[in-house]
């Protein structure tokens, strides 16, 4: 008879760190919501994300006359 004991006290305390990170997600919404942010404002300053004809959807689109 073969005896074998795993000893997985690390994954239990690594996996419990990641389990009590996860019941907690405002500094991921934070981090997110600045992103997001930052992104609005700049298609604004720069009007529209897909105003230009070298844009990715519009340039695809694009069909010079």
């Amino acid at each position: 008879m073969i005896n074998a004991e795993i000893d997985d006290k690390n994954c239990k305390i690594t996996l419990k760190g990641i389990d009590n990170k996860a019941k907690d997600m405002s500094t991921a919404m934070k981090i997110i919501a600045k992103d997001l942010q930052s992104s609005i404002e700049y298609n604004f300053e720069v009007g529209g994300r897909y105003s230009s004809k070298d844009s990715y959807l519009i340039g695809a689109l694009y069909e010079p006359r």
